[in-house]
């Protein structure tokens, strides 16, 4: 049975691994103090180069975790004063003046026919990472929105450990990599792994978050790793099966290194420095 982002549960266990998790990464009343976070990341990773930006990338972003838009800066090979804006109905690049260089509208239409050697405009790249990093620096939080569907599935081996997994329905109206998500949990209840098929990719991946700092309050994961994953199971309707074996062999699809950290408050600032 399932729970969703209103807090209403039916039968109490899906909304107790989301209420826990959420209560493990810093809970309500301090997330709701949060008005953005800001990143400066190292983002490397075998998919950027099939998408036509080989080497590594060294962004800073903004994000508003409040409303779905993310600013980066340095994110691609242009001016490094460059604002990348990323929202769900417009992404745009702008000169420090304020000049539009590039914009489109319902940027994420884009990827509905990509596969994974599709090459990306830097419009697609902003899209991507900015989605891509909300949902990472908002997660667990996000659930409390209205329209998550959730339910705790069964628990996964790995690393001779055992982890709680909830697999999560997205709104229509909140971007992401795939509609339907798989979150692993361990023992402290931090997110330790991510199973989905991203629609610009059309493949399955896994993604693994280390080095977890606390943060303000929050708890973090500083190091995303993610992988390619084997589908155990037949497509269905068109869609990767969502459990399956994860190929840790081979190059890393994407690697997310946080340098700096920043989280802000409505009410006052602290900034705390990891990864260096």
């Amino acid at each position: 049975m399932s729970s969703s982002g209103n807090g209403k549960s039916p039968t109490g266990g899906s909304l107790d691994l989301a209420a826990l998790a959420i209560q493990a990464h810093g809970g309500t009343d301090r997330w709701n103090n949060v008005s953005h976070i800001e990143v400066s990341l190292n983002l490397t990773g075998s998919a950027l180069e099939w998408k036509g930006y080989p080497g590594r990338l060294q962004p800073t972003c903004h994000i508003n975790v409040r409303d779905t838009k993310v600013v980066f800066q340095g994110l691609g090979s242009g001016n490094q004063y460059d604002k990348w804006i990323f929202t769900p109905k417009r992404t745009w690049i702008e000169r420090r003046d304020g000049t539009v260089l590039a914009s489109r509208d319902n940027p994420y239409a884009n990827f509905l026919d990509h596969t994974r050697t599709t090459p990306w405009d830097d419009l697609d790249l902003a899209c991507f990472a900015g989605y891509a990093l909300h949902n990472y620096l908002t997660f667990p939080f996000h659930l409390l929105e209205p329209g998550f569907e959730y339910r705790e599935v069964d628990s996964h081996e790995e690393n001779d450990e055992t982890w709680r997994v909830l697999e999560v329905t997205f709104p229509d109206h909140h971007l992401a990599h795939s509609k339907i998500q798989l979150f692993y949990f361990d023992q402290d209840l931090m997110l330790r792994r991510v199973d989905y098929a991203p629609t610009a990719f059309k493949a399955p991946a896994s993604h693994y978050c280390f080095d977890v700092k606390e943060i303000s309050g929050l708890k973090i994961p500083t190091l995303r790793r993610v992988v390619s994953r084997i589908p155990n199971e037949p497509i269905v309707n068109g869609v990767h099966a969502l459990r399956g074996r994860t190929k840790l062999v081979g190059p890393t699809v994407f690697l997310l290194d946080y340098i700096h950290v920043v989280v802000h408050d409505e009410d006052s600032e602290t900034s705390v420095g990891v990864g260096i």
